[in-house]
């Protein structure tokens, strides 16, 4: 004790955690990925069944490329409500993940971060490369113009990410995963219900309009539809007006978009670090 008192005298302060952060990202994200592959079904099935959706939304709306822009919006919508979804079978994991964390972080074996760093490194590229088929597979069937691609693909990918980061943040402070998707559902449901195609910014209640602002889907399904419609001429784009939709309003559908993302991912961290605290 004496020695441990000089030498925090002479200012070399224990740590509170022995291994440095190198040691513990390889040790938990090394863990994450045995995990994970060592059930290759869960993981293939992360990937086979956007396919699976992907052919399916792509055979429904087969040809919709050579159809009228009314129709179109219909595909736009379904698409980008379909990449909501692609990170909410993670959120019992999550939970489940999160109690092993909390035993051993109060060993002071690794930073609770740590652990969101490794989800996010292992779960997060498979769902993304499922959510990426599913585009990619219901476009080609589309038959929408090539040029048209990245704009649908690239808004369509950052909803994604939104509500990959949203689920992840609710199942950090959720205390059970059944808690978890009561909590997200609503949220889900409502931003896809304010989203400027099902309910519109002009047939709202006044009080309900902000709602639009911090929408995912409001930005992604503006940006994109107003792209498609300056292609397709006069008539489409005065039907985006009549939806509420304004062009060039990507700059802040990006702001709004990625920083909800930084904010949700912040939050986990917080949820993770001082929420569901293990009884001793």
């Amino acid at each position: 004790v004496a020695e441990m008192q000089g030498r925090d005298a002479q200012g070399l302060r224990l740590r509170k955690r022995a291994a440095p952060l190198s040691t513990q990202v390889q040790a938990v994200l090394g863990r994450k990925v045995r995990t994970t592959f060592r059930n290759p079904l869960a993981g293939g099935l992360t990937v086979l069944l956007p396919c699976v959706m992907g052919t399916l939304l792509g055979s429904v709306f087969q040809g919709i490329g050579d159809k009228i822009f009314l129709q179109q919006t219909s595909f736009f919508f379904i698409l980008v409500t379909g990449s909501c979804f692609q990170s909410m079978g993670f959120m019992a994991e999550l939970v489940s993940e999160r109690t092993y964390m909390k035993y051993e972080t109060s060993e002071a074996l690794y930073d609770e971060s740590v652990l969101a760093l490794a989800n996010f490194a292992v779960d997060v590229p498979l769902a993304l490369l499922g959510a990426s088929l599913q585009i990619c597979i219901a476009f080609t069937f589309s038959g929408m113009a090539h040029s048209l691609f990245w704009t649908i693909f690239g808004w369509t990918l950052l909803v994604f990410f939104v509500y990959d980061s949203l689920f992840a943040c609710v199942a950090a402070f959720a205390p059970d995963a059944q808690l978890a998707q009561l909590l997200a559902t609503p949220c889900l449901t409502i931003f896809m219900l304010f989203n400027g195609f099902c309910v519109s910014r002009g047939g709202s209640p006044p009080w309900f309009r902000w709602i639009f602002d911090i929408s995912p889907n409001f930005h992604a399904m503006q940006s994109i539809i107003t792209s498609v419609a300056a292609a397709e001429g006069t008539d489409a784009v005065n039907y985006t007006e009549m939806l509420g939709y304004k062009a060039g309003q990507e700059e802040t559908a990006l702001v709004v978009m990625v920083g909800s993302i930084v904010v949700l991912r912040l939050l986990q961290i917080v949820g993770l670090k001082f929420f569901n605290h293990i009884q001793k």
